[in-house]
């Protein structure tokens, strides 16, 4: 019975122990945090019916921040890629980081039939993860995604002068705080 209850108070210790270890710096007190470096990830797929819509009647435009705050314009699509992902580090601040994806109608829709419609399905997702001088990461993460599925006639869209767009920029202050742009 008493070594019953010495482990039994042993295994009550080590629990405490391990919450104490398992919440440092869980919750970082911002106040006086400073950030060194925010990581951030981009991240496109378009599923194969949507490649194959794309290279018939659609151009695909990424368009992103980089790391020195750049926006950059990529089409990758052009080079037959279904996905496109890239990842990179900012470390000056104020910072932004976002990226915009923009589907249109090509300008020569001649191959394509008046009614044609193209399922255009694709996975979004942008990351942003704040960390300070010591390279311990904050709560402060910038996250956003989304998978689009829609049918959509090319014809119709560029008789609107219309095209399919998402967007998430955001902006990071030197505190870490990240505040997405409109």
């Amino acid at each position: 019975m008493k070594k019953n209850l010495l482990w039994m108070m042993a295994a009550i210790l080590f629990c405490g122990f391990v919450m104490t270890a398992c919440s440092k710096d869980e919750k970082t007190d911002d106040g006086d945090l400073t950030v060194k470096t925010v990581e951030v990830n981009y991240s496109i797929k378009l599923s194969d019916v949507t490649k194959a819509a794309i290279q018939k009647a659609y151009t695909c435009t990424i368009e992103y921040y980089d790391e020195k705050g750049n926006l950059v314009s990529v089409e990758p699509l052009k080079y037959g890629n279904s996905e496109w992902n890239i990842g990179f580090t900012i470390n000056t601040f104020p910072g932004k980081f976002g990226v915009r994806i923009t589907i249109a109608p090509k300008a020569d829709l001649s191959g394509v039939a008046d009614n044609e419609t193209f399922d255009i399905i694709y996975q979004f997702d942008v990351y942003g993860k704040p960390s300070n001088a010591e390279g311990e990461y904050t709560d402060k993460i910038g996250a956003d995604g989304t998978v689009k599925y829609l049918q959509s006639s090319p014809k119709a869209l560029a008789e609107d002068g219309d095209k399919l767009v998402d967007t998430f920029f955001y902006d990071v202050d030197a505190k870490g705080n990240i505040t997405k742009v409109k």
